[in-house]
């Protein structure tokens, strides 16, 4: 009874032994199934604009000389931008999940440059800057507001700022004047009108200033009244930024109206008269005006004399009676142009001593100067006005005295 006692205890020992050492290996398995060696780094960081780094770098001490591997695709990772990248890297046989941080870390780089300008002017940061880079890109401020308000020299700091907050400082000057010059208004020329007619006071008149270019010119011309003969004076003016300001003055000469204009179908009928006499048929536009020009200087005797009141009744007075002054020539050879067909403009001598009057006409498209006027020996005399061009007319003027100063507001250019 002893003995079948033993062997029963003998037999469940065993059972127990062999029980305990599966647990034991079954313990052992799940331990070495979940036990992973701490080989590699939870992070690794690199500057923005490198590559991105090699897996040998996530590796701990203790895993150097292990093999270790990108599971992940690191070449999908924009090195270039800031931020946190989770990467998976496998050594021997266990997986790590690791961060690839991308940090920027370098200041931007850049260079100023100077700026010179007037006070009260508004700079923008970006005037001083000749160049700047990061990686992460670049914001341009001032580290403080240029002072606008006085002229000399000062040093402007800007700011240079990347996107992950780094900062560069430059340095560059600001040199500020003050501008006290005034515009300066051209074109601003006396004008002489029939009265009745409209007249354009800001044709060819300009204003330019020193810091500002063009300025708008401003025009009173209140005093003005083109319906009654008269001379009349108007006011230009014009204003820059900084306020100075600058004014001219031009007389308006409104004349009457023609005194004689019930004579008009007389002198239209005289002209025609003398159109058919030069017998222009089959001539070309410049011969038909070559004739008409001679017929008036060999029909005309000049006596200084003229009603410079109606251009109908000196017309009709150089074709009945041949004499007269400038006046009565321009008048005549006008009316003959315009009895043949031709445009006019009439045209009267700026300044000098004595007024002189002639016509520009239109030629093939062409607009030139005519004059049949005779002139005495002091004005070179065989020098004929006959289709010239302002330029012609500027030298002869500048050899004699202005004798052919005009204002060529409102009037064509020639070639």
């Amino acid at each position: 009874m002893r003995k079948k006692r033993g062997k029963r205890r003998k037999k469940r020992a065993a059972f127990l032994l062999s029980g305990l050492v599966l647990i034991l290996a079954a313990g052992l398995v799940a331990f070495l199934r979940l036990y992973k060696p701490d080989l590699v780094r939870e992070t690794v960081t690199v500057e923005a604009g490198t590559p991105a780094a090699e897996a040998a770098a996530f590796l701990r001490e203790e895993g150097e000389g292990q093999e270790i591997r990108y599971l992940s695709d690191v070449s999908a990772i924009d090195c270039t931008i800031p931020g946190s990248y989770p990467v998976e890297l496998q050594v021997g046989r266990y997986h790590y999940h690791s961060l690839l941080e991308v940090v920027d870390t370098v200041p931007p780089e850049g260079s100023s440059r100077d700026v010179a300008g007037w006070v009260g002017d508004i700079f923008w940061p970006e005037a001083f800057l000749e160049s700047a880079s990061d990686i992460s890109g670049v914001t341009v401020s001032f580290r403080r507001e240029p002072d606008r308000s006085q002229p000399g020299i000062q040093t402007v700091e800007l700011l240079l700022t990347d996107g992950a907050g780094n900062q560069t400082v430059l340095t560059a000057r600001l040199t500020l004047q003050t501008d006290g010059e005034a515009p300066v208004i051209t074109g601003a020329l006396d004008q002489t009108v029939t009265a009745g007619d409209s007249i354009s006071y800001r044709a060819g008149v300009t204003a330019a200033d020193n810091r500002d270019g063009e300025v708008e010119v401003q025009v009173d011309a209140s005093q003005v009244d083109l319906d009654t003969p008269g001379v009349y004076t108007v006011v230009y003016t014009a204003e820059d930024q900084a306020g100075n300001r600058a004014w001219e003055t031009a007389l308006v000469t409104v004349e009457p109206e023609d005194t004689a204009e019930e004579l008009r179908p007389e002198m239209e009928e005289l002209a025609r008269e003398a159109v058919e006499e030069c017998d222009l048929d089959g001539m070309s536009s410049r011969n038909q005006l070559y004739t008409m020009f001679w017929y008036v200087k060999n029909h005309m005797n000049y006596t200084g004399t003229s009603d410079k009141t109606s251009q109908i009744h000196e017309a009709i007075q150089g074709f009945t009676e041949g004499q007269g002054d400038c006046f009565t020539y321009f008048s005549m050879l006008k009316a003959m142009m315009e009895a043949a067909g031709f445009e006019t403009r009439d045209v009267t001598r700026q300044g000098g001593e004595t007024r002189h009057f002639w016509s520009l006409v239109l030629v093939d498209g062409e607009w030139y100067h005519i004059d049949s006027c005779p002139r005495n020996d002091a004005h070179n005399p065989s020098w004929y006005c006959f289709l010239r061009t302002d330029a012609e007319l500027e030298e002869f003027s500048q050899q004699y005295g202005g004798y052919y100063n005009f204002d060529h507001t409102g009037l064509p250019q020639t070639p």
